[in-house]
């Protein structure tokens, strides 16, 4: 099973890519076709807008601070590598969506289903806003940003450790404490790439763990990534 995650499939196939000019607040990284392509064929610019524009209530940019995370972007060790630290989680579940395994990769994906069970998250309160653009350059276009209401649960000692086990059963999921709106990046289109069965961390994840994590180190180092790091709009 591959290791590789798409967004890094991006960058192998654009070997060069250059900040363009500031829009409305933002930047826009474009990519630039290797000596010997034929132009004639590159028919399309892929852009990435870091939109720096607030959300327009209260209620939105509270939201749009928060991200429920439900795959690899539970294990410590990713974390580490792309924040370069482990922030605050709150253990929190979340209903009308399950997991599904992305074909060929070790990574899920979040598809709505009304009638799935609930499924274990983190909710990460605390992040900057910096942290939340790593995020959003490491998922790539496949993955949406949508707004969830996700359940946050008492009485969790480790929410790491709790989120990755979620094929136990757990007395703590009938004591949520509160109810919160928060982003979640969800697969764009269910029809396709995904594989018929759910992910678990345990069998799909953390067997590949180590490997992952040396990519999203790699993944890290990149330049519009480094610049966010050390010292990116916060």
């Amino acid at each position: 099973m591959p290791l590789t995650h798409p967004t890094e499939r991006d960058h192998a196939r654009s070997p060069r890519k250059e900040e363009g000019e500031r829009i409305g607040g933002g930047s826009f990284l474009f990519e630039i076709p290797a000596p010997g392509w034929d132009i004639s064929r590159v028919i399309q610019i892929r852009m990435k807008l870091f939109r720096n524009e607030p959300p327009q209530t209260p209620a939105m940019r509270e939201a749009a601070a928060r991200v429920f995370v439900y795959g690899s972007l539970m294990s410590r060790p990713v974390l580490l590598a792309l924040l370069g630290r482990v922030p605050r989680a709150d253990p929190a579940v979340l209903c009308g969506f399950e997991r599904r395994r992305v074909a060929g990769e070790v990574f899920p994906a979040l598809v709505a289903r009304a009638s799935a069970p609930r499924l274990r998250g983190l909710v990460f309160s605390e992040l900057s806003l910096a942290e939340r653009r790593i995020f959003d350059e490491f998922e790539d276009d496949a993955y949406q940003k949508q707004t969830v209401r996700a359940s946050v649960v008492a009485g969790v000692g480790d929410p790491f450790g709790w989120a990755m086990r979620e094929d136990e059963p757990d007395e703590a999921l009938r004591s949520s404490t509160a109810e919160l709106d928060a982003e979640a990046y969800v697969w764009a289109d269910a029809a396709t790439g995904l594989d018929a069965g759910a992910w678990s961390a345990r069998r799909d994840f953390l067997p590949h763990e180590a490997g992952y994590v040396r990519m999203c180190e790699e993944f890290a180092r990149s330049p519009e990534v480094a610049a966010l790091r050390s010292g990116g709009a916060g």
